[in-house]
């Protein structure tokens, strides 16, 4: 754990998904094979990050073969999806479809958990979001699960994924 930067955790075999969000020298845990077994939704995770920018951060145009929900718990800044702007503070989600480019840039200190996965049987709009709470305390329920790694986290991960796409919807 580099205290300066972030802690970071990873449920992919594939060390470049993240790695928009991994240059500011953060480790990287990779877990192969944690999410096997899908819900209702289809719901798979496929990674949980949670970093804190050491300082003002840009991570450039990148996409994914899969969703990311980005939740911002602390900080302010630009998240740009298809080319459309948003302003992100605390308290406040975006959600980028797969395969849609985005970037994010945000000023030093920005406290921020970010998730992917793949969604089968609904459809997340692009764009960003502000939550009451409950998105938030799930974000952080999943993350401290995958620390923990209980008896069938691995379940337990993908139910926290599949309850925070119920509360999008």
């Amino acid at each position: 754990r580099h205290p300066e930067t972030c802690s970071l955790a990873l449920l992919t075999k594939d060390p470049g998904a993240c790695a928009a969000h991994s240059n500011n020298n953060a480790n990287l845990l990779l877990h192969n094979g944690l999410t096997k077994g899908k819900n209702m939704l289809g719901i798979e995770l496929k990674s949980c990050i949670r970093v804190t920018y050491a300082k003002d951060y840009f991570n450039g145009n990148h996409f994914h073969p899969y969703y990311e929900l980005v939740y911002y718990y602390k900080g302010h800044g630009q998240v740009n999806i298809l080319g459309t702007n948003h302003t992100f503070e605390a308290g406040t989600y975006s959600v980028s479809r797969p395969e849609a480019y985005h970037n994010e840039e945000g000023v030093k200190d920005t406290d921020v958990i970010y998730i992917s996965f793949t969604l089968n049987n609904f459809e997340m709009e692009n764009g960003l979001y502000r939550d009451d709470g409950t998105i938030g305390k799930l974000m952080l329920e999943c993350y401290n699960e995958l620390q923990e790694r209980k008896p069938m986290f691995q379940l337990v991960l993908n139910n926290l994924a599949e309850r925070i796409v119920l509360q999008f919807m």
